[in-house]
């Protein structure tokens, strides 16, 4: 699928919240203060999660690079053995 399905609803939606979101944006510059603390607040979790992302993305792509120098180890079970385990309780021979 090369379009994504976005809804009518969905998008009105979301041009409603920019709508309102400039409009506070429009109060911050003609001096308003809580919409000034609005808008910092709003840019602050923006530059939080781009900080984030780029963080995520600086990992991948060193363990990505380092990744590639690494030999691949054998998918072996940590409780596999060459023997059986131990039993708790002795076989017993069914009586006849």
């Amino acid at each position: 699928m090369l379009i994504p399905r976005f809804s009518l609803r969905f998008l009105l939606s979301l041009m409603t919240a920019c709508g309102v979101f400039f409009f506070v944006v429009t109060l911050a510059v003609q001096g308003s203060q809580w919409a000034t603390a609005v808008c910092v607040a709003v840019v602050g979790l923006i530059l939080s999660m781009l900080v984030q992302a780029s963080t995520f993305g600086v990992a991948w792509a060193f363990t990505s690079l380092f990744g590639l120098f690494r030999q691949p180890e054998s998918a072996t079970s940590p409780f596999a053995s060459s023997k059986p385990p131990p039993q708790v309780v002795e076989p017993q021979m069914p009586e006849e």
